[in-house]
């Protein structure tokens, strides 16, 4: 809603004078020395707009009407190009932007090749598995993408997400087909929640909770990958880390020194060749220094090359020196449904199995996904519709599935070495996309001869980014708090598996967040007023009034805390005559400081002092310098627009606020609240006697009503009415007076 200020416009102009120059141009057409001189205001508006969307079920948006707009602008032509987006940015494709995705495509598809070996490992699949994951979300992505620099596949991850969904029971037939199975529901669901633009449910996890959990996978996945690197057997990757730990004693005895040697030299080779910067100021020619940019960013695959070569060396002449992988499957995959039944169990079966892993997979891997777009589009500065990310990614999994993949999600090493390598459009995943079926056609005979301990190598060194120490020191300095569901994601994950682990810690968040709920923010406006009596010039007495207002709405874990702040600590002072017996209560007040000091006692028998700035009188200062009494009285004022951020528990709660502020001898000063309100709020001695006639509510709209500091449940209430404009009414009775003038202040004074 939004309400326009009326204009403000100034009659009188300003005249000409030495200073301010009239209107128009100066003789001789020369312009003002000044901009400010130039022009002369002569009227301005004002305009308040309130942002925000309305709460709560609106019977209209079911109307025909409103589907059928809804309809027509979801079938609109404009919004059909947002839902494919290639078609906003395909038209004006150059020869420019063939040659910088090309560049970057094949680039990022030497580091896609030997990453999908090593993330099929910790996934517990064959490692053909990796490559057929890691090209249907390329093309998919570069329809339905809005993000020039996100790459879709596997990730380490969502590997180990799959492997713990998958039943440890099964065999590796049926975990192929579990997780083939796991990508096709996974895709069915992202693509739900993006086009019903339910992708604002993944705010409520926080992002200590999402760093602790990428952190604690990360220190698994480098844990699990010690078993290839030292050349012995152990357990899987979802195992926990005392599991792991005691599996690795118990073949510790069995140490391979080749395979170890040969690990430790590609993580060295890796960590030096990840430091490697060319400047553009380099002297270099400009070819070498591509060739070496080029030859840097493709590490992961360079090691996996030399390594393959030593392990085709030792296997020719039949030397067993190091573990190598199994022979793969080197047939492309067949472009097929997945599997929905098998062993005698029905699809029902299968999704009750999975189930418990499923939302996991879908909130990590759209997370990412949109996290990634979002920051590189930040950084290039173009915008991502998220909505439409969800649904490129779910399509990915999607369809994925139909060529034998698992589950996918953006990948932030991919994704950023896209960018570097010059990439310009969404076309560069075409390119990486190819290049992994190229080499899934050409060389995947070749992939039996890749040693364990490079690829464990590779996932070592890739998942170092995952593990986020720096949070700790920030959320130490800024919300220290926080740091109880990010420790505790990731103990929990280690020691409990990463499925409890983050389950835990979206536990762990909801928790601080329902008790910052329960702790109500409040906000108190004071008002002072001191009165001197005309007919004891003796006494005084000292009114104040504090309005409450919530900062936001309050529910209903907040309700007895409101309630304790209202009854107990809102109103320490006792309501009695205060006495000052050596001199009156004004006897410093002076012409120069005309301020009131006075001594209170409160309900634990302190004393504390007060002042009032006196309203430069002459005769009431004179009248206060004589004061030896003064009383207080204290009036909590509520507010209609404030008694609306309460929800029904808390107004039940205050109706017993109210019934007790009136045997404390506090008064409550209602303001501007509904009859429908005050049925709920006030005690029945009152709501019996004067409100059971108001049936319309719109009679009553707003009014005020403010009870005496003295006891009302023992006596009646005597009702002075005062309606402005309109005629007096003698009781409550819910009737409009003639002229159609409401009840705007109602005063009960209880005798």
């Amino acid at each position: 809603m939004i309400t326009n200020g009326k204009a403000a416009e100034h009659k009188s102009l300003v005249e000409p004078t030495e200073t301010t120059p009239a209107l128009g141009n100066h003789d001789g057409g020369v312009a003002n020395d000044s901009a400010e001189e130039e022009w002369v205001l002569c009227a301005e508006a004002s305009e308040t707009t309130y942002v925000g969307q309305k709460t709560g079920f609106d019977a209209n948006w079911l109307s025909g009407k409103n589907i059928r707009r809804v309809v027509a602008r979801s079938c609109s032509v404009s919004k059909l190009k947002q839902r494919l987006p290639i078609t906003l940015w395909l038209p004006k494709y150059s020869w420019q932007d063939l040659r910088g995705d090309c560049i970057a495509g094949v680039t990022v598809g030497m580091t896609s090749v030997p990453q999908a070996l090593a993330y099929a490992q910790i996934a517990d699949l064959p490692l053909e598995y990796g490559l057929y994951s890691s090209f249907m979300g390329c093309f998919v992505y570069t329809l339905f993408g809005t993000s020039k620099d996100v790459t879709l596949g596997v990730t380490a991850v969502i590997s180990l997400l799959t492997s713990a969904c998958i039943p440890k029971e099964a065999d590796m037939l049926d975990r192929t087909r579990y997780a083939v199975l796991l990508a096709f529901l996974v895709g069915l669901f992202q693509t739900i929640l993006g086009v019903f633009h339910l992708g604002f449910l993944f705010n409520f996890i926080s992002h200590p909770v999402l760093s602790g959990f990428t952190t604690a996978s990360g220190f698994i996945i480098m844990f699990s990958q010690i078993k290839n690197i030292l050349g012995v057997k152990g357990g899987l990757a979802t195992d926990s880390v005392i599991q792991q730990a005691t599996g690795y004693m118990r073949n510790i005895g069995k140490v391979r020194g080749w395979d170890v040697l040969l690990g430790m030299i590609c993580i060295s080779v890796l960590l030096l060749m990840r430091e490697i910067r060319v400047s553009n100021k380099s002297k270099l020619p400009a070819p070498l220094r591509e060739a070496i940019r080029i030859f840097a960013a493709a590490r992961y695959g360079v090691v996996v090359i030399f390594a393959t070569l030593i392990g085709f060396l030792l296997h020719y002449y039949n030397i067993s020196a190091l573990s190598l992988t199994a022979q793969a499957n080197t047939a492309l995959p067949a472009v097929t449904f997945p599997e929905f039944t098998w062993n005698n169990q029905s699809f029902f079966d299968h999704l009750t199995s999975l189930s418990p892993g499923i939302p996991f997979i879908v909130m990590v891997s759209s997370i990412e996904t949109i996290a990634i777009a979002k920051a590189f589009g930040t950084r290039y500065q173009y915008t991502i519709d998220p909505s439409q990310e969800l649904i490129a990614i779910g399509l990915g999994n999607f369809l994925t599935s139909f060529v034998s993949g698992y589950s996918i999600a953006g990948s932030f090493t991919k994704s950023s070495l896209n960018a570097q390598s010059g990439v310009r459009t969404p076309m560069g995943c075409v390119f990486t996309g190819l290049f992994v079926v190229t080499a899934q056609a050409t060389i995947s005979h070749c992939f039996q001869f890749v040693p364990k301990a490079a690829l464990g190598a590779v996932i070592v060194v890739a998942v170092l980014m995952l593990i986020d120490l720096k949070i700790f020191k920030e959320l130490w300095v800024t919300r220290p708090s926080e740091l109880i569901p990010l420790i505790g994601t990731i103990l929990s994950s280690m020691f409990l598996g990463v499925d409890i682990g983050f389950l835990v810690g979206i536990g762990l968040s909801l928790g601080l967040v329902l008790l910052s709920l329960a702790k109500p923010r409040l906000k108190l406006e004071k008002q002072e007023a001191f009165y001197v009596s005309r007919h004891n010039p003796a006494a005084a007495k000292n009114v104040v009034e504090i309005r409450v207002v919530p900062d936001g709405e309050i529910f209903m874990a907040a309700a007895e805390p409101f309630k304790h702040f209202l009854t107990e600590k809102l109103f320490r002072s006792r309501v009695v005559e205060q006495t000052r017996p050596d001199s009156g209560l004004g006897h410093d007040i002076h012409d120069e400081s005309p301020d009131l000091f006075y001594r209170k006692y409160s309900v634990g028998g302190t004393i504390n002092s007060g002042h009032l700035n006196l309203i430069q009188d002459n005769s009431l200062i004179a009248a206060a310098s004589g004061i030896r009494q003064m009383y207080s009285e204290c009036v909590l004022v509520l507010h209609g627009e404030d008694l609306r951020k309460l929800d029904f528990t808390t107004l039940t709660e205050l109706h017993s606020v109210v019934d007790q502020f009136g045997s404390n001898g506090h008064a409550i000063k209602f303001v501007e609240v509904p009859v429908r309100l005050l049925r709920l709020l006030l005690p029945n001695t009152i709501r019996t006697s004067h409100l059971s006639k108001a049936d319309k509510p719109n009679d009553l709209r707003s009014l005020t009503v403010k009870p005496s500091p003295a006891s009302w449940r023992s006596r009646g209430g005597r009702a002075s009415i005062h309606v402005t404009p309109g005629a007096i009414l003698d009781s409550i009775t819910g009737e409009s007076s003639e002229d159609g003038d409401h009840i705007r202040d109602v005063a009960l004074r209880l005798d």
